[in-house]
């Protein structure tokens, strides 16, 4: 009997060795996996409670907004040029602006302008010289006409020669406006001398004007200062309309004698793609009345019955 208790001992079935490590490594795999799914419903609770919080942002401007007809009214919006998304809004001016009022009032009135260098390959060049050709720009609005201010920083000033049949051999301004659902119009501000400016409707080719007769809507002056000279120009609503797309350019010759472009600086949102930035029609009073239920990270865009984008608050990228 002691002999085969020893045997039955001995043949008790165990775990091998191979066994054990498949186990270890199945034990191994678990955790990653565990992990895994331990973020995947982190993640999910994270959006579930995002998306609650733009739901109840969502209700709340709608609200706010339900009886407030008045702000999505067309004549209270405000042509906005639309550049990159952190562009500020045209400035809403308590009064007009005088057409001869200096370069500082306008400045002052304006409050907000835009720095911007030489597009293209210009820019990237090593010898590029920002006294050369540099630009700031604002724009403001009051009434009936929107104001657009350019203080150029030009080393070399070419202004029109009155025997010169073509247009574009001086420095000049050009302002390009595309109605939806009809032609482009090119307009170019030139001048002979210092003071007022010429309006002309212009040829593709910038060249050749339409019609040999300057137009009297748009009003424009241009004034010599230390760096170069400030351009201001008033031009009224029904130019530049809600669903309109726009783009300013300054134009720069230095030599006065071949008269070749040899800068141009653009307000396009994107200066590589020489395309023309939308124009939204925005209600700032609308914006900051919405302004309270922003959230951090997120985009908030109202739009009226015509699908026109009438405030935007936040981006979802970060800073």
């Amino acid at each position: 009997s002691g002999s085969s208790g020893r045997t039955r001992h001995r043949i008790r079935p165990g775990l091998k060795i191979r066994t054990k490590l498949l186990l270890l490594v199945l034990s191994l795999l678990a955790i990653p996996w565990m992990g895994y799914k331990s973020v995947r419903e982190m993640e999910k609770f994270l959006l579930d409670g995002q998306q609650q919080a733009l739901e109840l942002t969502t209700e709340g401007i709608a609200s706010l907004l339900g009886n407030r007809k008045e702000l999505f009214d067309p004549a209270v919006g405000v042509p906005e040029v639309m550049g990159r998304s952190f562009d500020v809004l045209p400035t809403e001016l308590d009064a007009s602006l005088s057409i001869d009022a200096t370069p500082k009032d306008w400045v002052v009135a304006l409050e907000e302008a835009r720095d911007y260098t030489s597009a293209g390959s210009l820019e990237c060049t090593v010898d590029y010289n920002p006294d050369s050709l540099a630009v700031r720009h604002g724009l403001g609005i009051y009434d009936k006409h929107v104001y657009a201010f350019f203080d150029v920083s030009d080393d070399v000033i070419i202004f029109r020669d009155p025997e010169l049949v073509r247009l574009d051999k001086s420095d000049q301004l050009r302002l390009t406006v595309q109605v939806l659902g009809m032609d482009i119009r090119r307009y170019l501000l030139t001048a002979r001398q210092e003071g007022r400016m010429s309006v002309y409707l212009m040829k593709t080719d910038w060249r050749e004007a339409e019609t040999g007769e300057a137009l009297k809507d748009i009003a424009a002056t241009i004034e010599l200062t230390e760096s170069g000279y400030a351009i201001k120009v008033r031009i009224p609503r029904e130019v530049i309309g809600p669903r309109a797309r726009v783009k300013f350019e300054v134009i720069d010759i230095d030599d006065a004698d071949s008269r070749e472009i040899v800068g141009a600086i653009n307000t396009d949102p994107d200066p590589f793609l020489h395309g023309l930035g939308q124009v939204r029609l925005m209600t700032p009073t609308l914006a900051k009345l919405v302004e309270p239920l922003y959230i951090s990270e997120a985009n908030i865009r109202v739009w009226d019955r015509d699908f026109r984008l009438r405030a935007e608050l936040g981006s979802i990228f970060p800073e």
